[in-house]
């Protein structure tokens, strides 16, 4: 019977997953900032019990299409 300290963890990228942290990075963001952009509709991503998902397509379509505060580089008013 393995040990209660030993645990696995998924591995940091899955095919084309990301991680909560690795999108960070990607975006020179904190993760809170990503789960925001989650929360408020901009980014596609998926939370799995206590972690956070991300395909890469979901990535480049943020990219693609920002959201409109950030076009002009001004925060919309709402």
């Amino acid at each position: 019977m393995p040990s209660r300290t030993a645990t696995t963890r998924p591995p940091r990228m899955v095919g084309d997953l990301l991680t909560l942290g690795q999108v960070a990075e990607i975006m020179c963001i904190r993760p809170r900032a990503v789960v925001d952009y989650v929360n408020r509709g901009e980014l596609r991503g998926d939370r799995v019990g206590r972690s956070w998902w991300f395909t890469q397509d979901a990535i480049d379509s943020f990219f693609e299409e920002p959201p409109a505060w950030r076009v002009n580089g001004v925060r919309a008013e709402a």
